[in-house]
């Protein structure tokens, strides 16, 4: 019978190949034949479980805060007609064709741009949404106007 003498790379501890050892390591220290690559890989399945229970608490907690009946009407079916802004709806279709910012900083180029798409496209969302983004930009350059038309005519009236 030859024995070959190795050392395991966890522990450098001389390890033997016995053919009557089905394992392959023999830990001559103990006298004991252990499996060490089983046993570190039940040493991690158990920490598995541990690691992703604390990613898991380390994410940002998630709060609710009650809102009014009324709130909760004006949010869901919020429009430029009531004033609260262009309507979720409009906002989505914006989101999909990424003209939101877009619509923010220049408003006149976004419509441009959602008309030249509604060309090729004759879904209804589309035409809301170009509507609402009209309506919107004209309320903002009647407000700029008004407010124009106001400082001009203060500085006539107060020499």
């Amino acid at each position: 019978m030859i024995i070959v003498k190795r050392y395991n790379a966890h522990d450098r501890r001389p390890v033997t190949d016995d053919p009557q050892n089905n394992t392959g390591c023999q830990d001559t220290a103990s006298g004991s034949s252990k499996d060490f690559r089983s046993k570190t890989c039940r040493i991690w399945f158990a920490f598995i479980p541990l690691i992703f229970a604390l990613i898991g608490c380390a994410t940002a907690p998630i709060g609710v805060t009650r809102a009014g009946v009324e709130d909760a009407y004006l949010d869901i079916n919020g429009s430029v007609l009531n004033g609260r802004g262009i309507s979720s709806d409009t906002k989505i279709v914006l989101h999909r064709y990424d003209l939101l910012e877009q619509f923010m900083k220049d408003p006149a180029a976004a419509i441009g741009a959602l008309f030249k798409r509604m060309e090729n496209d004759d879904r209804l969302d589309l035409r809301f949404a170009l509507a609402e983004m009209c309506f919107s930009y004209g309320e903002r350059l009647e407000k700029q106007a008004r407010e124009k038309f106001y400082t001009v005519l203060k500085s006539e009236i107060a020499p």
